[in-house]
């Protein structure tokens, strides 16, 4: 991953509210600041096939607490969510496979450095 692709993501998660988030019916969302809902299609905004309004909101942090502004960035963080994790969980993958190389490499070395030294 590059730098620049690492820098946007991060400029991401700072802009948007701050966490923790939580997934809410409408009905349980109480005082926690709304960020997003889940829309399946005009006739039937933000229900489930069982009728049940999903909504993401703040976990813990209250309307009164939060400052003003911030949908666009909240919205934004979302939307690349489905690109970032994927991208991040490929990055993860490929740093702890080039950590395992890299262990095995140092591991061979002290070996072979031992060898050297105390002879076979």
């Amino acid at each position: 991953m590059t730098d620049e692709r690492l820098a946007e993501i991060r400029a991401r998660v700072e802009a948007a509210c701050p966490a923790p988030w939580r997934v809410n019916t409408k009905d349980r969302a109480g005082e926690d600041w709304p960020i997003g809902f889940v829309l399946h299609g005009i006739l039937d905004v933000g229900q489930d096939t069982d009728g049940t309004n999903w909504i993401v909101t703040t976990d813990g942090i209250r309307a009164s607490q939060m400052v003003s502004g911030g949908a666009e960035e909240d919205a934004t963080f979302i939307a690349h969510a489905r690109t970032d994790i994927p991208d991040l969980l490929a990055e993860i993958g490929r740093l702890r496979i080039e950590i395992a190389r890299l262990k095995k490499e140092a591991i061979n070395l002290m070996a072979e450095d031992l060898i050297n030294r105390h002879g076979s």
